[in-house]
């Protein structure tokens, strides 16, 4: 954070977090396009009484919403596992697959 401190204001901190938010970058743009495949199975294996949620809040609920306050990073790692572990057993499943009982 120093470093950060020392090369940028705080004016061109700012900027630079918008501007991440409007063209991701890194591991943000590449979470986004796996959102992407797992919004679209959803979307394909919703049926009329189980409507698939809007993109913005599919994501919301994936990662996190960024304007809402901080938690504890153990909390939010937990929950990140948690979740990524969900993902890769309706994966498993939409394919065929099975995978053990929790027990």
């Amino acid at each position: 954070m120093h470093e950060l401190l020392d090369r940028y204001t705080s004016a061109e901190i700012t900027e630079l977090i918008a501007f991440d938010r409007l063209e991701p970058s890194g591991n943000a743009i590449e979470n986004h396009r796996a959102a992407m495949l797992a919004y679209t199975t959803v979307c394909v294996n919703s049926t009329d009484e189980h409507k698939p949620p809007e993109y913005g809040d599919f994501l919301k609920a994936w990662f996190g919403d960024p304007d809402a306050e901080p938690v504890d990073p153990e909390d939010a790692m937990r929950a990140q596992e948690k979740q990524n572990a969900e993902l890769a057993k309706a994966q498993v499943a939409m394919a065929g697959g099975m995978f053990p009982a929790e027990g």
